[in-house]
């Protein structure tokens, strides 16, 4: 039984591709992923290449009466580890999968230039797990906790996610870059934007958000649809949020270098809120 109303734990947590090697073996060298369970519900927020040790634990012991799959958004390095799923191709489990999608269909042909036959040899329809296709809205009336879902300034359809149970929030904002650096949502939706996001974040528990690059790299490297350290930590004081999850690491970035940026983190600390960087492992309890 859990003590608390969350347990969040870290797959995957750089950026753009995946890193293997020793230089990257602390903070992680695979690709987004991250697992919240609620109650006997569990919600994976992005199927990196961290999917695949998450889904291996899962096929040994799954204590979970609902698997939700929630991609923000279908970059490549979001979507990677989907078809190593290991539940997926077992019959024993319930699979619920969303996306940035109208429409159940429109997820489908998503879905479907991943498992083509030119990249990946099982077509999604050959999944023995027989994982079922949910609009947002569809997933919002399945959950068992409440889930909310913001547009992302990022390029591409791209969906930032919020669960609520009682008085706990959790936020998973990942890719997104300030909308005051670069413009990448439709003109329609910019108006609104800020307020809209300010409101969507207060006072959350945990804000797990893009920090993809240290704050003298960001310059070079504006219009990309990624925040800085410095981004990250301005959206959680905005917002008030209680502590910050830094994220999807630049796969330049050795431990070393994140070590070092830690240190000046430290110094400079903001008495707000509390700020940790995530590592591949790491679990929290909310």
């Amino acid at each position: 039984m859990m003590k608390k109303d969350f347990e969040i734990r870290f797959w995957g947590t750089r950026g753009s591709i995946a890193r293997p090697g020793k230089e990257f073996s602390k903070f992680g060298g695979n690709t987004s992923c991250v697992s919240i369970a609620c109650q006997n519900n569990l919600y994976i927020c992005d199927a990196g290449t961290g999917l695949k040790n998450l889904g291996d634990e899962l096929a040994k012991h799954n204590p979970y009466q609902n698997i939700f799959i929630i991609v923000s958004h279908f970059h490549l390095d979001h979507v990677a580890g989907l078809p190593f799923f290991a539940p997926f191709y077992k019959k024993n489990h319930n699979i619920f999968l969303t996306g940035p999608a109208s429409s159940v269909s429109k997820l489908k042909t998503s879905l479907n230039k991943i498992f083509d036959r030119e990249l990946f040899p099982v077509n999604w329809n050959q999944l023995l797990g027989k994982p079922k296709l949910l609009t947002h809205k569809e997933i919002m009336q399945k959950a068992n906790a409440t889930l909310d879902f913001i547009r992302l300034n990022h390029p591409g359809q791209t969906y930032g996610l919020k669960i609520t149970t009682g008085s706990k929030s959790v936020v998973y904002f990942c890719d997104q870059e300030p909308l005051n650096q670069f413009e990448h949502l439709p003109k329609r939706q910019i108006a609104n934007h800020k307020k809209n996001t300010q409101k969507f974040l207060q006072q959350t528990s945990v804000l797990i958000s893009d920090a993809h690059f240290f704050n003298n790299q960001y310059k070079q490297h504006r219009g990309w649809g990624h925040s800085s350290w410095q981004h990250a930590i301005a959206l959680a004081s905005e917002a008030h949020a209680k502590k910050l999850i830094l994220t999807h690491h630049a796969p330049e970035n050795t431990d070393k270098d994140i070590a070092y940026q830690i240190k000046n983190l430290k110094d400079s600390k903001t008495k707000e809120f509390k700020i940790d960087v995530a590592r591949e492992g790491m679990s929290i309890l909310v």
